[in-house]
């Protein structure tokens, strides 16, 4: 079994049409090349690339020329939500051929309620504070009443009023 896994590993030859000798990689060393490239080349990541990141391996497919392996990738910490998928194209010779985000992450739209949420008991609680401080009036009957104005008819003056 040993040995079995060690042969897995080897180089595979074969030679091209000019006679010269082409090296192929395994299975498992395209699902290595592709998470290190993963990993260090981040730019690709558009406003995830300055963030800690985690990657998974979803899927490694082979063909005749290429090998395909398709990652998951989300925010290492406080991250709540759909991670992304990403698919990076390796030709067997070891070459990466297409690297594309299938989809980015997306937050859970629970955590994003629960935080409107908390922005709504924040302010509510603000408005309450101004309520009880008495900066707010609480109804139209704490408002100053307006000054009346004075008429005066014939040398007589009175104020207005109900």
């Amino acid at each position: 079994m040993v040995e079995d896994s060690d042969k897995e590993d080897e180089v595979k030859l074969e030679f091209g049409s000019a006679g010269q000798e082409i090296a192929y990689i395994s299975l498992d060393r395209a699902r290595v090349l592709a998470l290190q490239h993963a990993r260090d080349n981040r730019e690709f990541y558009g406003r995830y690339a300055d963030q800690e990141l985690v990657w998974v391996e979803l899927s490694a497919e082979e063909s005749e020329d290429y090998y395909r392996i398709q990652l998951s990738y989300r925010p290492a910490r406080g991250f709540r939500g759909r991670p992304g998928i990403e698919q990076i194209t390796i030709d067997k010779a070891g070459p990466i051929e297409l690297r594309q985000i299938l989809s980015e992450p997306r937050p859970s739209r629970v955590y994003v309620f629960g935080l409107v949420a908390v922005g709504i008991l924040i302010l509510g609680g603000a408005v309450g504070g101004l309520f009880a401080a008495g900066i707010l009036p609480r109804s139209p009957v704490d408002l100053p009443e307006p000054p009346t104005p004075a008429i005066s008819v014939a040398g007589h003056s009175e104020t207005a009023g109900p």
